[in-house]
C-alpha cells in the first residue's frame, strides 16, 4: 500500500516571523485569524495548526495599543505562539 503524504502545518494565521526575522506591531488588530493545519491522505498525519494570531519564531514586539484576540489554532495557541 503506497503512503500518502502528510498534511502540511498551518503557521500564524494571521502573522508569521520566522527564526531569522523580527516585526514590531503598533495600534493594531491581529483578529479572527485561523491557522490550520492540512489534511493528511490515507495513511497519512494531520498537519498542526499554531498560533492562529501569531506565530513567533524570532522577534517579535507591539505596544499597548496592539490587540491580539479572537484567533484560533486547530492544534495549539489560539492567539500567541510561542
Amino acid at each position: 500500500m503506497n503512503r500518502l503524504p502528510n498534511g502540511g502545518n498551518g503557521l500564524g494565521g494571521g502573522m508569521v516571523v520566522l527564526a531569522t526575522s523580527s516585526a514590531t506591531v503598533t495600534n493594531s488588530r491581529i483578529e479572527h485569524n485561523a491557522a490550520v493545519g492540512g489534511h493528511g491522505g490515507v495513511g497519512g498525519s494531520k498537519g498542526d495548526g499554531i498560533g492562529g494570531g501569531v506565530y513567533n519564531g524570532g522577534l517579535f514586539s507591539d505596544d499597548l495599543l496592539t490587540i491580539i484576540a479572537h484567533n484560533l489554532a486547530s492544534t495549539s495557541n489560539n492567539d500567541f505562539f510561542p
